[in-house]
């Protein structure tokens, strides 16, 4: 009895032995591999089964080991690891064999360890699966050689344990990760958001202080001029002792200063448009060269006063006409003109004319020799309130609206406008507007061909459709100028009178029942202003259509006021001349008939006697210009500039304007060179740039 109840507790005492000892293993495992540093993320099962290896190894003494992997896709199988790697071959044999005996996929939805027998009965495997919650990861296998195995409930127990351990592990990790990179992300989206608002608030505190920065320069520019009209006019009011001269200066600043206020007041109520989405632009096809031509006529008196050189460069093939807006555009050219000249105080101003047939797109590059403009300030040239810096401002004026309305007009009307400059040397501001289609065949290619097409030379309707009918006075004292009318209206039915200055005008009308009356504005005895208001004041009822090379806005308000109905620009355009006189005269039908050559010859003939009489007009006005007869040289450019560009020598009549607005304004500086330059001009054929020889018909 006592050796039975001595292997009893031998037994016994053997159990809670092994028992401990598996306490204990399963103790130190779970704490070795809970010390591993698996907490920062990015964690792969074989980083986390390769620690846990040595363990193992320990309780079973695997003679190879590896883990296989489960692609999410297809369910297939790869392996990733094996220890050694000379056994790698060996576990896959057998794991293939597993598979096609479905046992392996039976093995991966156990919770446990499987143990089946090796091929060949000399070696054991134990399959365990390797799964979180979420999804298997994969599968563990490791083979054991028969004579050292040591299986028990225990060992497997410890291998499950380590594999929920390392399951555990590698979900805490994901879950690090993922948390890891939300937080990551919702920085980041925090870090925008802040630099956003940051961004906000500069640029609201800089929109602050550009208004702030501009109510300050629209309080000197409206303040400064303010103050000159003002105190000009209580000079005027109060001061009988002026001379004329000094109340010819005292009216010339108010009117000035009263345009300055005009431009600013306008440039405020466009930004007002802008700002509150109200600018609108009309689409109208129009004649793109004639627009050039008057912000040249109104640009190049400027130019002048500065002694400054301005020319227009036409790149060809240009169109003949385009659909946009004309207004508009003319505001954009004379705006960047404005500033050029502005900033400009030696060289000259250049406007190139390009267009780009690909695009479809018209493309006038404004060119100056001024200060230039720093790189770095470009970029935020066009925005509304800026100038380049508060120096510019101070020195030159002007609201630091202009470029940034220029901008708005130019995207409106399908284009674009940009600049470049360098310091010092001058800048070049580029504006390109759509044109519509534009067909090859409205296309010219030189100037010549330009004026021949715009001026109707050689077409069907070179003669104009209606014969006028009626009686007509003409008061012009440029012999010229009467005989290209005359000319003009060689109407069988139309009679037609002239008189040399305002006061023949006015008697003549008077005693002449005449159906209108064309008055030249500027006359000797009596100008076309005062004979205007003379002729109504008596009472004469007909229509008196103004004819000034001065056609500006504020000339018009004056003809108006004086009683004046139409107008016409010089130099005269036949059509345009027939265009107007059609609402006051009567009309037959004239269809087409086969008058077009004598027409052509006759201009010829009266161009001719223009071209041989030249010299002799360019040496008069060299004599009044070197004897200082200012009046008769006044009146001899004034003549000049009016009928010059209606026999088509545009230059001759440009330079004949520089020397009459000089005369006129007493500044008689660089007299001498403008008549060096008109009578080199006249040498040359000042009309050879028209390329034509009957360049005043039509139109």
């Amino acid at each position: 009895m006592s050796t039975k109840k001595d292997i009893t507790d031998d037994t016994r005492s053997q159990y809670f032995e092994n028992l401990y000892r598996w306490f204990s293993r399963a103790i130190r495992v779970g704490v070795d591999i809970s010390r591993s540093n698996w907490g920062e993320g990015n964690i792969s099962v074989e980083q986390l089964l390769w620690s846990a290896r040595p363990h193992l190894q320990e309780i079973f003494n695997f003679s190879s080991s590896a883990f296989f992997s489960i692609s999410d896709q297809d369910n297939s199988f790869t392996m990733l690891s094996c220890d050694p790697e000379d056994g790698r071959a060996e576990i896959q044999s057998e794991v293939d064999c597993l598979i096609d005996q479905g046992m392996f996929a039976w093995a991966l939805n156990q919770s446990r360890a499987f143990v089946t027998p090796a091929r060949g009965s000399v070696r054991t495997l134990i399959l365990h699966p390797v799964a979180t919650r979420s999804r298997i990861r994969g599968m563990f296998v490791g083979i054991i050689e028969n004579d050292s195995i040591d299986l028990n409930e225990g060992s497997l127990s410890l291998l499950s344990m380590i594999m929920l351990n390392l399951s555990a592990m590698l979900e805490s990790a994901e879950t690090y990760e993922y948390v890891r990179m939300q937080n990551d992300n919702l920085e980041k989206i925090v870090a925008q958001r802040t630099g956003q608002l940051v961004e906000a608030r500069l640029e609201a505190e800089h929109a602050s202080r550009a208004k702030s920065q501009f109510l300050a320069n629209m309080s000197h520019e409206i303040r400064t001029p303010l103050t000159a009209v003002i105190g000009f006019a209580e000079l005027l009011r109060d001061n009988h002792s002026l001379d004329e001269q000094q109340r010819r200066q005292a009216i010339d600043t108010i009117v000035r200063t009263g345009r300055h206020l005009l431009t600013v007041i306008n440039e405020i109520l466009d930004l007002s448009k802008i700002e509150s989405d109200r600018m609108t632009v009309e689409m109208i096809p129009f004649d793109p060269f004639q627009t050039v031509r008057d912000v040249e006529s109104l640009v190049s008196v400027q130019v002048c006063d500065k002694g400054l050189d301005f020319a227009v460069d036409y790149r060809f093939p240009l169109p003949l006409r385009i659909n946009s807006d004309p207004t508009r555009l003319k505001q954009i050219l004379l705006n960047l003109c404005g500033n050029a000249l502005k900033f400009t105080e030696r060289g000259g101003i250049r406007v190139m004319v390009s267009f780009d047939v690909a695009q479809q797109l018209l493309q006038f590059a404004i060119t100056d020799t001024g200060i230039g403009i720093a790189a770095d300030k470009l970029p935020k040239l066009f925005d509304s309130f800026t100038q380049a810096d508060n120096s510019i401002t101070r020195q030159y004026g002007g609201t630091g609206l202009g470029l940034h309305i220029c901008r708005h007009l130019s995207e409106l009307l399908g284009g674009s406008v940009e600049a470049c400059s360098t310091p010092g040397q001058g800048s070049t501001f580029t504006v390109m507007i759509a044109t519509g289609a534009v067909a090859d065949t409205d296309l010219a290619f030189s100037l010549a061909e330009a004026e021949n097409r715009r001026a109707g030379v050689g077409q069907d309707d070179a003669v104009p459709d209606h014969v006028l009918s009626g009686k007509v006075l003409l008061a012009e004292d440029n012999e010229d100028i009467r005989n290209l009318v005359r000319y003009y209206l060689n109407d069988p039915a139309l009679i037609l009178d002239w008189v040399g200055n305002g006061e023949q005008a006015v008697e003549q009308a008077l005693s002449g029942h005449y159906d209108v009356v064309l008055m030249d504005m500027q006359m000797p005895v009596m100008g076309g202003v005062e004979a205007t208001a003379w002729l109504r004041r008596a009472g004469y009822a007909g229509p008196v259509v103004a004819m000034t090379a001065n056609a500006t806005a504020d000339d018009r308000k004056q003809f108006v006021a004086a009683g004046c109905d139409g107008f016409l620009s010089k130099p005269i355009d036949r059509r345009t001349l027939r265009r107007v006189l059609v609402g006051y005269l009567a009309q037959t039908r004239n269809g087409r008939d086969d008058k077009v050559h004598g027409y052509l010859e006759e201009f010829a003939e009266i161009r001719q006697a223009f071209i041989d009489g030249l010299s002799e007009r360019i040496r008069n006005i060299q004599i009044a210009q070197s004897e200082r007869r200012w009046d008769d040289l006044c009146s001899m450019a004034h003549q000049l500039k009016g009928s010059a560009g209606g026999f088509g020598f545009d230059v001759l009549g440009k330079i004949a304007a520089q020397i009459e607005h000089k005369v006129r304004r007493l500044e008689f500086d660089g007299l001498d060179v403008l008549a060096q330059a008109l009578a080199a001009a006249a040498r040359d054929g000042g009309a050879a740039q028209a390329g034509m020889s009957t360049g005043g018909v039509g139109g």
